[in-house]
């Protein structure tokens, strides 16, 4: 049960940063952003693609 918590805490703190990066403007290359957070952006890309527009 505290792994599952763990993974939904971890989740919605992955897209919380997704959302602060929106609406800030920040770019994904950006220093300030997480090494980790660049890995999941890199697997996701290669997952669906780079985004269009």
């Amino acid at each position: 049960m505290r792994c599952r918590a763990r993974n939904i805490a971890s989740a919605a703190g992955f897209w919380v940063l997704i959302l602060l990066d929106l609406v800030t403007g920040a770019e994904p290359t950006d220093p300030s952003a997480p090494h980790w957070l660049d890995r999941r952006r890199a697997r996701r890309v290669l997952r669906i693609g780079p985004p269009v527009g």
